[in-house]
C-alpha cells in the first residue's frame, strides 16, 4: 500500500479491499457459493447480509453501496473466470480437432480469436482485456521456460569446460580442441 493510501485510510486497508482479497485468495468455491446464496435468501436484508459478513469473515461493510460494489465486482470476477475456463476448453478442443496439423502457436491464435469474438459479441471489453492479460502471462511463462533451458545449457557447458580445464593429462592443443567442441565452435 502506498504512503498516500495509508494516510487516507489511517494506515488500514479498506474493508471492501480486504473482502476482495479474501474472495480471490482464501475463499473456497463452497464459501463463495454460501456467500452468493445469502443474496437469494428470501427476506434477508442487506443489513443482515453485512452482519453475516462481519461474523463469518470479520469484514465490516458499513454501507449498502459497499455491498453492491462488492457484488458487482464478484460477478465480474466470476465472468472472467468462466471466460478463462472457456479458453482452456477451446484449447483442448482445438488440440483434439487439429492434432499435429497446427502448431501450438496457431492453436493459441485460434483460442484468442474465439475469445475476442465472444468479447465483441457481448460488448464486455473487460473480458478482452482479461484475455490479453492472460495471454501475456502465458507468453511470459513460455519465455521464462526458454530462458531456463538456455541457463541450463550454459551451466552444463560450464561444468564440461571446468572438467576440461582441470584435466591435467591434456595438452594445450587437446584442451583447446575439447573446449571448442564443448562450446560448439
Amino acid at each position: 500500500m502506498s504512503e498516500a493510501q495509508r494516510k487516507l485510510r489511517g494506515g488500514k486497508i479498506a474493508e471492501i479491499t480486504r473482502l476482495k482479497s479474501l474472495w480471490r485468495e482464501s475463499f473456497s468455491d463452497v464459501q463463495k457459493a454460501q456467500f452468493n446464496s445469502w443474496f437469494n435468501e428470501p427476506g434477508l436484508t442487506n443489513a443482515e447480509i453485512r452482519k453475516r459478513i462481519k461474523q463469518e469473515f470479520d469484514v465490516s461493510l458499513i454501507y449498502d453501496t459497499q455491498l453492491s460494489e462488492f457484488r458487482s465486482w464478484a460477478a465480474e470476477q466470476d465472468a472472467l473466470d468462466q471466460e478463462g475456463e472457456r479458453m482452456d476448453l477451446d484449447e483442448q478442443r482445438f488440440i483434439q480437432e487439429y492434432g499435429s496439423k497446427l502448431t501450438l502457436e496457431e492453436i493459441r491464435e485460434k483460442v484468442l480469436f474465439k475469445s475476442y469474438a465472444r468479447t465483441l459479441a457481448t460488448g464486455n471489453f473487460k473480458h478482452g482485456l482479461a484475455t490479453v492479460d492472460r495471454d501475456i502471462r502465458n507468453q511470459k511463462v513460455q519465455i521464462d521456460k526458454g530462458k531456463l533451458a538456455i541457463l541450463k545449457q550454459k551451466a552444463d557447458q560450464a561444468d564440461k569446460a571446468k572438467g576440461v580445464l582441470e584435466d591435467k593429462a591434456l595438452t594445450e592443443q587437446e584442451r583447446a580442441q575439447k573446449m571448442r567442441s564443448v562450446f560448439g565452435m
